[in-house]
């Protein structure tokens, strides 16, 4: 089987052009505090903490890791199912950890409520939530069978 085949062309095309991008405004806009925090808070300190700093090029360092597995990684081996499950896997937890964090952090500013929520929080959750929906797919296998056969 053609290594383009092994994998099925939307999944190919999201987890290595898609979520590298995704991966990209995500180093970008840690690295960006003012654009950034905004999303996090409603009134964020400006210049940010050493600490909120620290963790926020943390987190652009992580983003540009996951960019390069998607961009790299997934290229070399094109058509090793297993591995390409094996990295939306392990990014699956870094997904919903993101999430949690988020709506813990809308909690201890008394924002879980959705009707008061701006563009960033449906951002935010949206995003993390359509990418992790493809993930969690492609993971069980959804999409992937080709002439009666699961890949």
């Amino acid at each position: 089987m053609p290594a383009s085949s092994t994998i099925p062309g939307f999944y190919r095309v999201f987890f290595t052009i898609i979520d590298p991008i995704l991966s990209g405004f995500g180093v970008i806009m840690h690295l960006s505090p003012s654009a950034i925090l905004p999303n996090y808070a409603l009134a964020p300190l400006m210049p940010p903490s050493t600490e909120t700093r620290l963790l926020m090029d943390a987190m652009a360092g992580f983003f540009l890791f996951l960019a390069f597995l998607q961009t790299v990684l997934l290229r070399a081996r094109p058509s090793d199912l297993g591995l390409w499950k094996i990295l939306q896997a392990a990014t699956i937890l870094v997904d919903v950890a993101v999430v949690l964090a988020f709506v813990r952090a809308l909690g201890q500013t008394g924002r879980l409520d959705t009707r008061t929520w701006r563009v960033e929080e449906w951002s935010n959750v949206g995003i993390n939530s359509a990418v992790g929906i493809v993930r969690i797919a492609f993971v069980l296998g959804i999409g992937t069978r080709r002439k009666g056969k699961r890949l």
